[in-house]
């Protein structure tokens, strides 16, 4: 599979293996919508792999906020290619 310029949304992406799904796809030209409900530990990652990384500080525990996430962040044209659904629950 081509990785290069899909969209990928990754959860639990602020540390341990989600982080290191995040980076291996960022390296891979893979734009990573990364969540985690710390935004400090999110911007980090940032910084480590540049601007493809887009942090998003979500719970995704609550439905409402994943459901408005979705509908404001993408569109038909701009949708997800890849979904890695890593985040704990705790």
């Amino acid at each position: 599979m081509q990785l290069k310029n899909r969209i990928a949304i990754v959860s639990g992406a602020s540390r341990g293996l989600g982080k290191a799904i995040a980076v291996a796809l960022v390296k891979k030209g893979v734009t990573v919508y990364g969540l985690a409900r710390t935004e400090k530990q999110l911007m980090k990652v940032r910084e480590e792999v540049g601007e493809r990384f887009i942090p998003s500080t979500l719970d995704i525990t609550n439905q409402n906020s994943v459901n408005k996430w979705i509908y404001t962040t993408f569109t038909a044209a701009n949708s997800p290619d890849i979904i890695i659904n890593n985040a704990a629950i705790g």
